[in-house]
């Protein structure tokens, strides 16, 4: 995984914020004796997959260097990145809990929630200057635009209908009905849609800033 590899810095924070999180999930087992939380390095895991698709992209041009290959790579990535703030909803699970002081959980909830962010906004940043290099900067935010709003409406997918990624390939009919269905009756589904925007705001605004901040901060 490369972004375990020790030289660069941004995978040393990466990692060190992982174990943390692994860390907690650790502590909390051992002094609850209780898996609740456990399926969050999974989630985590699968947050993970589009860094590591856009990791594969952006350092392997040689091999992405066909139109084909490139834009296959682009939709995995794109039907995986919804994992990534998907992780916020977890909070959603917060509860106090017999023996665990309500804040850990919270800290703990919250540091996976904020490296699947992380993840998330990385591979988006790497995606987009991908397509920028091969298809000019209008695309590019065009394409940036469509991953945020697409990743919202993911996150409320999975969340509330259950669906993940790989249901695209395993029961791709039924999931696209579904879609379909919403898109054609959208005032049948107001909590759909206004999630999608809200969601798609808000996690749009964080992403501008991180960037902004990676870029130094100029105006």
């Amino acid at each position: 995984m490369e972004f375990l590899q020790r030289k660069n810095g941004m995978g040393k924070i990466l990692t060190a914020s992982v174990l943390f999180s692994v860390f907690l999930v650790a502590a909390r087992i051992w002094r609850s004796h209780s898996l609740l939380y456990v399926s969050l390095i999974w989630n985590l895991f699968l947050a993970w997959i589009p860094y590591a698709v856009s990791l594969s992209v952006a350092g392997r041009k040689r091999w992405f260097s066909n139109p084909f290959l490139f834009y296959a790579a682009a939709l995995v990535w794109l039907l995986f990145f919804p994992n990534a703030p998907y992780i916020i909803t977890d909070l959603f699970h917060l509860e106090q809990k017999r023996g665990i002081p309500l804040w850990f959980d919270l800290l703990l909830i919250f540091s996976f929630a904020w490296n699947g962010l992380i993840f998330g906004y990385l591979s988006l940043m790497k995606m987009e200057g991908e397509f920028r290099r091969r298809l000019g900067p209008r695309i590019s935010q065009i394409f940036v635009i469509g991953a945020i709003a697409l990743g919202a409406y993911g996150v409320f997918l999975g969340r509330y209908l259950r669906w993940n990624s790989w249901d695209l390939f395993t029961d791709p009919f039924y999931l696209v009905w579904n879609m379909l269905h919403m898109i054609r009756h959208p005032l049948h589904f107001p909590g759909v849609w206004g999630m999608t925007l809200l969601l798609s705001v808000l996690t749009g605004l964080i992403y501008l800033t991180l960037k902004r901040i990676g870029e130094g901060g100029n105006n």
